[in-house]
């Protein structure tokens, strides 16, 4: 059967002409290669696009136009894609904003409260091992002597007759500072003490000297 081919070329030749190869209605003439449709004659330029209106052959006019719908919704899902996920990331921001403005601060004060936790059983365990030390040797370690006497035996007077390695080093308090140690005390027969989070003598809150006498 012969086969109306509808097309056009927007670009003009050598010659001065447009290469029109079927106008609308126009029978072109089957090949003769036993074939039944006829494959419309083309310029090889880009600007001619044909499209078959064979009658038929409804089927492929159905199956192009059912492809470009289905090109059409996946390119609007993709936009609506792509607006979504914008949404979702600054709402998931602003989330992220809120709960560290909530949760941040406490964070911060119960680290201070580990630390104060921590400084007590520091200062616990210094008081127990100038406990030991005076039990062997009878007194305390002197205030210039200080708390070094628990890891090295003191070599100014008074040595300490059956001396013994107390602690294997001394620690600092958890702001990174040394225990100071008072022999005579203010607190009791001798004081040890961490100023606390500001290095201070006093204060109050997480600032406030943590000592052997509480």
């Amino acid at each position: 059967m012969p086969t109306v081919l509808r097309g056009r070329c927007n670009r003009r030749h050598a010659d001065g002409h447009a290469l029109v190869p079927a106008r609308l209605g126009q029978v072109q003439p089957p090949e003769h290669d036993g074939t039944r449709r006829q494959r419309p004659q083309q310029c090889g330029c880009t600007g001619w696009q044909p499209t078959y209106g064979n009658t038929r052959d409804p089927q492929r006019q159905h199956a192009q136009i059912m492809i470009d719908h289905m090109n059409t919704l996946h390119r609007n899902r993709n936009r609506r894609a792509r607006g979504f996920t914008l949404i979702e990331l600054m709402v998931v921001l602003a989330i992220i904003g809120v709960l560290a403005a909530l949760i941040v601060p406490n964070v911060i004060g119960r680290a201070d409260d580990a630390r104060v936790t921590a400084a007590r059983t520091d200062v616990g365990n210094l008081m127990q091992a100038l406990k030991l030390y005076k039990l062997d040797n009878l007194r305390y370690p002197t205030s210039e002597q200080g708390l070094q006497a628990l890891v090295a035996r003191p070599t100014s007077e008074p040595v300490p007759p059956n001396w013994k390695a107390y602690l294997d080093k001394l620690p600092n308090d958890p702001w990174g500072r040394p225990y100071q140690y008072m022999n005579p005390g203010l607190k009791g027969e001798v004081d040890v003490l961490s100023f606390g989070a500001d290095g201070k003598s006093g204060g109050e809150g997480h600032n406030a000297d943590i000592g052997s006498w509480q």
